[in-house]
């Protein structure tokens, strides 16, 4: 244990420099037809960041072997993954096995990663385990190992889609795209993003309980190479202060989110974090005099450590100040070209009094310039305060948003000095588009219609008499208006506006209308494009009206729309035969609808129901077909090799990001399902609601709010309500404003969908009445 703790320190406090960008993939083909090494291909570029060095290690490649892994750790690397079969002891890597004794003969001393290994029973801490002896080796291995204490799953004949290259795939999606650095919180956040899958007595569950971390969680994995920071605090302290300044930063960048910690003993421990301008305030009260620690880490910086003196002696400590431009904007945010005046409360937080006080400020940032740089009071008693009010005066230069100076502060009492750092951030307005929509929507040939553009303030200052102007080459556009004006806009302050726009009559359908947006505020210029696409775009479809909306296809085809099993109220797509519910071997059919154009930023859904056997390759491809190309988002079904119990599926939404489509691509939707000869077959698969348009908000992807409360979205909406209910037996009514009920609907799940197409917009209540309560819920139409 005791390797394994000094390992942990090194690697946080002092690792070998040039090897923390570099990863290490090893990769077999798991069955016939299986490469495992196109899994890691899509972590590879889907997660890691083009900076790396990768190293793979592939069958396929014909460079796998276990002296290729073992020399491949010894360069070092910060990350080290296997895809293949194991056991306890066993590590398979292409031509041969790792064991035990190559984990204890590694030596990377300095040299110090994680490794994570979806294979069967690596991490199987009840017995002699290969992960455990890979974190105790004292001169080699690494800090983490996380792997499966009992049988990994995979999925034959589909690779990247197996269960345990799920969660291997999001284990460093969290780390790189979700910014999770903490080991510990990416393997819970992975986890965490399958618990809706995980619901019944399935795979998913399954690795819910049996995919491990052996190491410290608290650790934060680097990322890029690690570089020093800089903290600025006074070099003795007294015995107790109300809050004492603590800046960190790389240079003259502040460092957001540093972790600052202040101990003395067993007397006390004070934690904060850094805030955007890289300042902290920590608090404390000790006992007595002698020495604390302060410690400060940050992600992707080695830790900082100062033993500070704590003595009785007088104390001016700076515990708050202002900035006043009142000879500026007067919005109290430093701006540039600004002459700001710095007034600082001085507080004698000591345990005698000071002397006369002298103060100097001082700045090393050329675009801050100090115009009255000195001030002086009188004694402070202990627990004393004096603001001194006007104390300096500085002119800022022409900087831009977020740039960030460190004033140093002086204060002499007597022989005694006291140097304080204190940050400067000045801010700028910077507007953008957050989103847009058309009131009355689609846009259509010949329309007139207001585009709603949503706005936000990302910048650090106000936007003081902010408008906007809004201009286009596009022919097929008209403008009603050229500006609107904004207004006072602070920091982080949304607002939303109208713009009058039309349409030519004669504009193509699928044209993308372009309108240049220049915002203007005090001291700010900034640009912006609104887009969108002439015309319908996405698509919806409850399986209600019919199998109009789709076309059918392949071998064995048996998609028909069924009543047997719903998810919205009587209707879905099932392929399986009717007579006994089962599908039937040697199945490769499909349905597919018409083509889709895309907006910007769209997601699928559906609502899934499947059974199918344990081991195999039985299940549903969900492809998007662009062109003349296919990408397969997902595989649901078969996986695994140990035959047993079906694999069952409830009702549950499967959620896509197409983000990475463009607007204005066109694309079809192509559900195939897929079966084996092997002779065993199942209930097979339900699909409903299926639903392409602009991300639906307040529903994170994949989660199933059903049992916990009725909800209701999108509010405002345009035609479409979509209610996730707690309860499978209500009556859904919708309302208008006079009290009229317009509609009642019974579903037999707990989903429905409420179509208002036709009526005006305006004010409705939904109402909905269980065994349990009547809840109506205001809901808003708008065009």
């Amino acid at each position: 244990a005791q390797a394994f703790v000094d390992k942990t320190i090194t690697y946080e406090s002092s690792p070998s420099s040039g090897y923390v960008t570099s990863a290490m993939f090893a990769a077999e083909y798991l069955w016939p037809g299986t490469d495992s090494g196109l899994s890691k291909d899509k972590i590879g570029n889907e997660s890691f960041p083009g900076y790396y060095t990768l190293t793979k290690l592939y069958e396929r490649l014909g460079n796998e072997s276990p002296q290729a892994v073992i020399n491949a750790i010894e360069q070092g690397q910060e990350f080290m993954n296997h895809c293949g079969h194991g056991w306890i002891d066993v590590m398979s890597c292409g031509t041969g096995s790792l064991r035990n004794s190559h984990m204890d003969g590694l030596y990377n001393p300095g040299k110090f990663g994680v490794f994570y290994s979806i294979g069967c029973w690596t991490t199987a801490y009840d017995y002699d385990c290969i992960a455990e002896h890979f974190i105790f080796n004292p001169n080699g291995g690494g800090i983490g190992f996380i792997g499966n204490s009992s049988y990994g799953w995979g999925s034959p004949g589909n690779p990247t889609f197996g269960y345990s290259d799920r969660f291997d795939q999001r284990f460093y999606h969290e780390i790189f795209i979700e910014d999770h650095h903490r080991l510990g919180e990416a393997l819970a956040r992975d986890k965490i993003h399958y618990i809706p899958y995980s619901r019944e007595k399935n795979v998913y569950r399954w690795h819910q309980y049996q995919l491990n971390l052996l190491g410290d969680p608290s650790v934060m994995v680097y990322t890029e190479e690690p570089k020093a920071l800089i903290v600025d605090v006074p070099d003795s302290l007294p015995v107790s202060s109300s809050g004492v300044i603590v800046t960190v930063r790389d240079g003259n960048s502040p460092i957001e989110g540093g972790f600052v910690s202040l101990r003395k003993g067993g007397e006390w421990l004070s934690r904060t974090e850094t805030d955007r301008e890289g300042k902290a305030v920590i608090a404390y009260q000790f006992q007595t005099t002698g020495q604390c620690t302060l410690m400060v880490s940050a992600h992707n910086y080695l830790p900082g450590e100062k033993v500070i003196t704590v003595f009785s002696a007088p104390f001016p400590n700076p515990v708050s100040y202002l900035y006043d431009d009142r000879l500026g904007n007067n919005d109290s945010i430093p701006n540039p070209n600004e002459t700001i005046y710095f007034t600082p409360t001085i507080k004698n937080e000591g345990g005698q009094a000071t002397q006369s006080l002298d103060l100097t400020l001082r700045i090393g940032d050329p675009d801050i310039t100090v115009q009255d740089s000195t001030e002086s009071t009188g004694p402070l008693n202990p627990g004393e305060e004096v603001i001194l009010t006007d104390g300096f005066q500085f002119d800022v230069g022409s900087v831009n948003n977020g740039h960030t100076g460190y004033f140093e502060l002086e204060i002499q009492s007597g022989s005694r000095n006291y140097r304080y750092t204190i940050p400067i951030q000045i801010g700028l307005p910077v507007f953008e588009i957050t989103k847009i929509r058309f009131l009355d929507p689609p846009p259509m040939p010949g329309d007139s219609d207001d585009v709603r553009i949503y706005l936000k303030n990302e910048g650090l200052g106000y936007g003081h008499s902010s408008y906007a102007q809004f201009s286009t080459s596009d022919p097929e556009l008209t403008l009603y208006t050229d500006s609107i004006y904004l207004g006072e806009v602070p920091p982080d302050g949304e607002l939303m506006k109208d713009l009058p726009i039309g349409i030519s009559s004669s504009c193509p359908l699928g044209h993308i209308g372009m309108i240049i947006t220049t915002f203007q505020a005090q001291g700010y210029t900034g640009i912006d494009t609104i887009a969108f696409v002439v015309g319908e775009t996405g698509f919806v479809d409850s399986m209600e009206s019919g199998p109009g909306k789709w076309h059918s296809g392949g071998s064995n085809n048996l998609w028909h729309l069924t009543e047997y099993r719903s998810h919205s109220p009587t209707h879905s797509f099932y392929c399986g035969n009717e007579s006994n519910h089962q599908y039937v071997n040697n199945m490769d059919c499909y349905i597919e609808t018409d083509p889709i154009i895309l907006d910007q930023d769209y997601e699928l859904r559906f609502w899934r129901y499947f059974i199918t056997t344990i081991y195999g390759t039985d299940g549903l491809y969900v492809i998007i077909r662009n062109n003349n190309s296919s990408d397969t988002l997902d595989f649901i079904g078969s996986g695994g090799a140990l035959e047993g119990k079906e694999i069952p599926g409830d009702w549950f939404e499967e959620v896509y990001s197409l983000s990475k489509y463009q607007l204005g691509d066109t694309i079809r939707l192509r559900l195939s399902f897929v079966s084996d000869s092997d002779g065993d077959v199942a209930e097979g698969f339900y699909v409903d609601d299926v639903y392409i348009g602009p991300k639906l908000p307040g529903v994170q992807a994949g989660i199933d709010d059903r049992g916990k409360q009725n909800l209701i979205r999108p509010n405002p909406f345009s035609d479409l309500l979509l209610i996730n209910l707690r309860s499978d037996e209500c009556e859904i009514s919708l309302i208008n404003s006079l009290g009229q009920t317009l509609q009642t609907v019974k579903p037999k799940a707990r989903f429905a969908m409420i179509d208002t197409k036709g009526l005006p917009s305006g004010v409705y209540f939904i109402r909905i009445e269980d065994s349990e309560e009547t809840t109506i819920r205001k809901v808003v139409k708008i065009r």
